[in-house]
């Protein structure tokens, strides 16, 4: 059983690595709802113009194009509710990992619940990481 302490080290040690995770998520999400758009709405523009056309002459056409305005304004509703809520999402994830990194990362050998494999990349502090040195003047 588990001491307050050791629950509260094994919370610090997943909260920035789930984080990311929901953030990565969220992004895929995003983009994959932002292409889908991308390529599905000019080929149903050109089907309600194609329809618009015919509507001119043909009054049984009405009977479909009404349908597939509809229809298309329910996707784009639903669209843009995919972007409020994937966008929220992907922004107070991004500001929990980053304030993570900030503040809330455990120190090297603080990790608790980490997998070996994981920790490897984790367990680096700021010391071990690489330097980027600034070109010399001239």
């Amino acid at each position: 059983m588990m001491k307050n302490g050791s629950w509260k080290s094994v919370a610090k040690s997943w909260v920035g690595i789930i984080a990311a995770c929901i953030a990565v998520i969220a992004a895929v999400w995003l983009l994959s709802v932002h292409i889908h758009a991308r390529i599905v709405t000019p080929v149903e523009k050109a089907y309600v113009d194609e329809l618009k056309e015919k509507a001119r002459t043909d009054s049984e056409i009405q009977k479909i194009l009404q349908p597939e305005l509809d229809r298309q304004h329910q996707s784009a509703v639903s669209r843009r509710n995919v972007y409020n809520r994937g966008g929220l999402l992907l922004l107070v994830m991004a500001g929990i990992f980053l304030a993570w990194i900030k503040w809330l990362r455990p120190g090297p050998g603080e990790w608790r619940g980490v997998p070996a494999w994981l920790l490897q990349y984790l367990d680096r502090g700021v010391a071990d990481a690489p330097v980027i040195e600034a070109p010399a003047p001239r």
